[in-house]
C-alpha cells in the first residue's frame, strides 16, 4: 500500500448510510463521483429554492438567533427547532428581543414543508458562515446574502438594529 487514499474512498468512508443509498452501490471513479455529487447538490438547491421559506425579517433573526450553536447536520441529525426556539424563549426572551411571538413561531416551523423547512435550515447555516466570515452593515443585508425571502417590513423592527446587537 502506498499510504494514499483515493477521494472515492475517503467519501465513502465518511457518508451516512442514507448518503450511501442516494449514492447506489455502484462504484464511481472520481470524475462519476464528483458529477454525482455535483447533480445531487443542484437538485437539493432547486428543490429548496422553489419551495422556500418565508419570513419577516424579525422572524428571521429570531430563528438564526435561537439555532446559534445548533448542529444542523444530515437528514439523520433531527433539528428540533421548535424546543430551539423555545428554550431560547424561556433562556433570553427570544420574543421581547425581536419582537415577535415565539410560540407562534415555533408553531409555524414546525409547519412548513420539508423543502421549506431545509430551506430555512440552510439559511441560518449560511447566515452563520456569513457572519463568521464577512462585514454586514445590517442583518437584512446577512439574510438576504444568505438566500432568506423576507417578507415585508414592520415597523419598528429589528432592521433598524445595528449589527452589534445581538447575534
Amino acid at each position: 500500500m502506498n499510504g494514499k487514499i483515493s477521494l472515492t474512498d475517503c467519501l465513502a468512508v465518511g457518508l451516512t448510510d442514507y448518503s450511501k443509498n442516494i449514492f447506489g452501490t455502484v462504484q464511481l471513479d472520481v470524475s462519476g463521483l464528483i458529477e454525482r455529487i455535483n447533480t445531487i447538490c443542484e437538485r437539493y438547491a432547486d428543490i429548496v429554492s422553489s419551495d422556500y421559506a418565508e419570513f419577516t425579517l424579525e422572524e428571521w433573526c429570531a430563528i438564526c438567533d435561537s439555532l446559534n450553536g445548533v448542529i444542523i447536520g444530515s437528514a439523520d441529525t433531527d433539528v428540533d427547532v421548535y424546543d430551539a426556539i423555545m428554550d431560547a424563549e424561556q433562556d433570553r426572551e427570544l420574543g421581547r428581543r425581536w419582537d415577535v411571538d415565539a410560540m407562534a413561531l415555533a408553531t409555524r416551523l414546525t409547519e412548513l414543508s420539508s423543502a421549506q423547512f431545509y430551506s430555512a435550515l440552510e439559511v441560518v447555516s449560511r447566515f452563520w458562515i456569513h457572519k463568521k466570515n464577512g462585514n454586514w452593515k445590517s442583518y437584512t443585508d446577512l439574510l438576504e446574502a444568505a438566500g432568506a425571502v423576507i417578507l415585508p417590513f414592520r415597523p419598528g423592527a429589528a432592521s433598524l438594529i445595528p449589527m452589534s446587537f445581538g447575534l
